[in-house]
């Protein structure tokens, strides 16, 4: 089987740490590999929130600490709180990371005042700013080109999602796509990462979004009055995310 890391280079370009140090030999990369416990047509039950999560063949599947090894690989850093699982396909090398934020009940209510290219302005000056820390450790610079897909708000799948077209210093097209599922005590974040030409993008992060479900009692329709409430807005919350805030 290639090597999961090897294909996920460009996976946190974005949101690199000051730190970062990438598996840069295919030994690194294989001894990773190596050490990870694949799961193949199971029904999981994710570690953080209590979610089922069930992918269909041929995506793998990493779950709990398997899963914050393969983000420490690829970041250089440690996983950030709530990384709970990861896809994998191994025919385009793409992979889908689930962290669970758990921040209270996200209200819809603001949605209409969600304003896309104020987003993206601060998007791109989150980023330009971060460049003199990526080229410090040797990474390249970042640049922000447009919206690929502008946030949408699904509200069959109570689910928001996006993607950012960037380019490095180099020319070379970096994509950054999520999808936020929202549930009665917070949300599921579902980061892309894989080649930004690659056609199947959208599918694989579609294929996360209905393999995953939150319990029962859990799910964005079981909220109840005095449930705890998020400090944000889903247009809040989106804009915190993407201007790398959170």
């Amino acid at each position: 089987m290639r090597y999961v890391i090897a294909f996920c280079l460009g996976f946190l370009v974005l949101a690199a740490a000051a730190t970062a140090r990438i598996p840069e030999s295919s030994k690194e990369r294989g001894d990773i590999d190596k050490a990870l416990k694949w799961r193949d047509g199971e029904t999981l039950r994710l570690p953080v929130s209590g979610a089922a999560l069930a992918a269909p063949r041929p995506i793998r599947q990493l779950a709990g600490t398997d899963a914050e090894r393969v983000w420490t690989a690829v970041s250089g850093g440690p996983a950030p709180a709530g990384v709970e699982a990861l896809f994998h396909d191994p025919r385009t090398g793409e992979m889908v990371v689930f962290q669970n934020l758990s921040r209270g009940y996200v209200r819809f209510d603001d949605w209409d005042t969600l304003d896309p290219d104020a987003i993206l302005r601060s998007v791109a000056e989150v980023t330009e700013a971060g460049n003199i820390r990526r080229r410090r450790v040797g990474l390249p610079g970042v640049h922000i080109v447009g919206w690929l897909e502008p946030p949408g708000l699904d509200r069959s799948t109570n689910s928001v999602r996006w993607a950012i077209q960037a380019s490095t210093d180099h020319g070379q097209p970096v994509t950054s796509s999520m999808a936020l599922i929202f549930g009665r005590g917070g949300f599921e974040k579902l980061i892309w990462g894989g080649n930004s030409m690659s056609a199947s993008r959208r599918t694989l992060l579609e294929i996360a979004q209905s393999s995953f479900s939150f319990p029962l009692g859990g799910r964005y329709t079981d909220y109840r009055v005095g449930d705890r409430l998020s400090e944000y807005g889903v247009a809040g919350t989106i804009a915190t995310i993407l201007s790398m805030k959170d």
